[in-house]
């Protein structure tokens, strides 16, 4: 519908001849190049804001790995403290690495369904030929 009004706007500014055609696609031409154009720039804009945002995502991710690594080297400073076992801040750093730090554990009792080791329940007998009743 947009392009109707533009054609006709153009026959009637520049009168229903073959000039008038004329025109009019060369100011089709023109009108295209000039919003691919303003596409293109658009999406520059926006390339631009994203990299400026990146960097100092960069920079703030950087800043915050350092104070963390700062944080855990104090941390371990203060662990290896002989003074450590009556130091206020160890309730604190118990908490924390209670909360931070798993430390692994083995597998749990039902993980273990089906899997017998030997030295389970020595008294029961094993169904071995051996006369202990141990395994070997």
């Amino acid at each position: 519908m947009e392009q109707l009004f533009d054609i006709l706007r153009e026959l009637i500014n520049n009168g229903f001849g073959i000039w008038g055609i004329i025109m009019f696609v060369q100011m089709r031409k023109y009108k295209k190049a000039q919003l691919t154009h303003d596409t293109v720039a658009v999406y520059q804009k926006i390339a631009e804001s994203n990299n400026e945002t990146l960097l100092q995502q960069n920079e703030k991710i950087i800043l915050l790995e350092e104070k963390v690594s700062r944080f855990l080297a104090v941390i371990t400073r203060m662990e290896e403290c002989k003074h450590y076992v009556v130091c206020p801040a160890r309730p604190v750093v118990q908490d924390y690495k209670r909360k931070y730090f798993h430390v692994p554990t083995r597998q749990s009792r039902l993980e273990q369904k089906g899997q017998r080791y030997p030295r389970d329940n020595p008294d029961i007998d094993s169904r071995i030929d051996n006369p202990d009743g141990r395994p070997p």
